[in-house]
């Protein structure tokens, strides 16, 4: 229980000292108890997130090889059979293939996926239920992808999401991750608006459904569909074109945004469209009265928009678990939360938006210095609005933190008050105007109809 807990946040290290503790634990245990299996195969899961793929491999080859286990305590343990179990981890080693043949020069690759070929031909003739059967079918599309065989894999790919078979709840769960390999087949196939508009299915299919592993290929691949699209495009990164167009291009990018927010109990719906439309409000009371800084152009309020809008896509590498905590952080916890700023900026710099990385490095940073991840209490103008529209947002609409908060007016007087050490004078300036004419109450409905 304590390795699955570690594992769901995403806490790899004393996740894989809890593996160590459950074998010594364990040796008393008869050999044919899963649980020895069942630790190797979560050694193996851990070594191939933290990159050791000959690890990983090494720790799934003992777990498959550790047989026969007892028939009557792996179902209790495991809830399936021996069999399935196997087929399992012969799935887990073929995964391991695949990323080690994306790493491998040409002259290894076709060798390696030979090896995966012979994984998932054995685990199809193992399992026996429907579950690893069609995690296996997944797998086998995946390799013809790999081998180059798109027409193949596209066929395969849309078999497995039409097939009568399998029940309507196991084909939800493998929707996602069979759009977002028909997403790569069409970006492979250079078909851009086909690849965007899979992956914007690929992530709506991914609300109310947790498979951590999954969802992180699934956002690996597709972001990397978004970079392509921008190099086909405009001849390499043009940000301020790409984020001006964002309604009509990323409607992809969107979904993922939305995605974000819905895996985080502490976001109210919308929260980014939230964000950006206080930002804009802030914006149009700020700027020529700003020391230092210049009115602001078109391309300056599109950085601005498409800062407040992804401003928290860096919590695609924290896991649910932890974004959902209800427990009082503890420093790990709260530490591993709070990466999410810098995952932020490092994915928006890998997407070509290094200007967006930039203000959205700033949303908790504060005035006094009690922010983070830096602890800077110079902000910049859009990095100081981003930070206060942020705050606000999250005051003021309801959360797993709070669901009656106080209007978005309440929580204007408690920045303007209590907490208005913590934000750069100028922009509370700037809110305070807006409070003057009264169109916070305007802005709360247009905050209300974007949630």
């Amino acid at each position: 229980e304590m390795v699955l807990l570690y594992a769901d946040l995403d806490d790899l290290k004393p996740a894989l000292a809890w593996c160590r503790k459950g074998k010594r634990w364990a040796r008393d245990l008869a050999p044919g108890h899963p649980v020895h299996a069942f630790l190797e195969l979560q050694i193996g899961v851990i070594d191939q997130k933290r990159g050791d793929l000959q690890g990983a491999a090494r720790a799934m080859s003992l777990a498959a090889r550790l047989l026969p286990l007892d028939d009557e305590l792996t179902l209790r343990w495991e809830g399936k059979s021996p069999a399935d179990f196997r087929a399992i981890c012969l799935n887990a080693l073929a995964d391991v293939a695949f990323d080690t043949a994306q790493r491998a020069d040409h002259n290894q690759r076709e060798a390696i996926l030979s090896r995966a070929r012979a994984y998932l031909s054995e685990s199809l003739q193992t399992a026996l239920t429907e579950a690893p059967k069609m995690l296996a079918r997944t797998n086998w599309a995946e390799l013809q992808w790999l081998q180059g065989d798109f027409a193949d894999a596209r066929a395969t790919t849309t078999a497995l999401l039409n097939e009568p078979g399998p029940s309507e709840a196991l084909k939800g769960r493998f929707k996602p991750v069979l759009l977002r390999l028909l997403a790569v087949i069409a970006l492979s196939e250079d078909d851009l608006a086909e690849a965007q508009e899979l992956a914007r299915l690929s992530f709506e299919s991914l609300s109310g459904h947790r498979y951590p592993a999954w969802e992180q290929v699934i956002v690996r691949d597709l972001l990397r569909i978004f970079t392509r699209d921008h190099e086909r495009r405009y001849g390499g990164y043009r940000e301020d074109t790409v984020l001006r167009t964002l309604q009509d291009s990323g409607s992809w990018l969107l979904s993922l945004l939305d995605y974000v927010e819905s895996r985080d109990g502490y976001l109210a719906s919308r929260h980014g469209h939230a964000v950006a439309a206080l930002c804009l409000s802030l914006l149009g009371e700020s700027g020529e009265d700003t020391p230092g800084e210049r009115p602001a152009m078109e391309a300056d309020v599109s950085y601005l928009r498409g800062a407040a809008l992804m401003h928290d896509i860096g919590k695609l590498e924290i896991s649910w678990a932890l974004l959902n905590r209800v427990r009082p952080h503890n420093p790990r916890s709260l530490r591993r939360l709070q990466s999410h700023v810098l995952s932020g900026s490092r994915i928006l710099e890998g997407m070509g938006f290094p200007m967006t990385a930039r203000i959205v490095e700033e949303h908790h940073e504060r005035a006094d210095g009690a922010g983070y991840p830096f602890g800077n209490r110079d902000q910049t103008n859009f990095g100081a609005i981003l930070a206060l529209s942020e705050a606000l947002v999250s005051l003021s609409t309801p959360s797993l933190a709070d669901s009656a908060p106080p209007s978005l007016d309440e929580a204007a007087e408690r920045c303007l008050g209590e907490d208005a050490r913590a934000f750069q004078p100028h922009v509370l300036d700037a809110l305070r105007r807006i409070q003057e004419k009264g169109s916070l109450a305007q802005i709360q409905a247009t905050l209300l109809r974007n949630g």
